[in-house]
């Protein structure tokens, strides 16, 4: 994701025809879950063009690295995952094997 200021309406045609929009945070608000993801719900609700669930994986906390097999699980787990609450969705609740994959 970019650093700084994004103009959303510009990038709207990036998610055009999107259903699912996986967000790994690397931050949590208490009680809000990820603050990227809200951020994005936020905006996409303010445009009104999309109607993409946008998941919140909470991972890379205090800047530990998030492996390659972690993110693959994420996707995997984004394409399954019915729309519902916007609660995050932490590492506990991924189907990852104790060797990563």
């Amino acid at each position: 994701m970019p650093r700084g200021r994004v103009d959303l309406h510009a990038e709207l045609d990036t998610l055009a025809g999107v259903d699912r929009i996986a967000v790994i945070d690397r931050n949590c608000s208490i009680g809000s879950g990820g603050i990227v993801a809200a951020e994005l719900r936020a905006g996409l609700s303010a445009c009104d063009e999309t109607d993409a669930s946008v998941f919140s994986y909470i991972a890379g906390l205090g800047g530990v690295d998030v492996p390659v097999e972690r993110i693959v699980a994420i996707v995997r787990d984004a394409q399954q995952r019915r729309p519902g609450s916007p609660a995050p969705i932490l590492e506990e609740a991924l189907a990852i094997t104790r060797n990563g994959g």
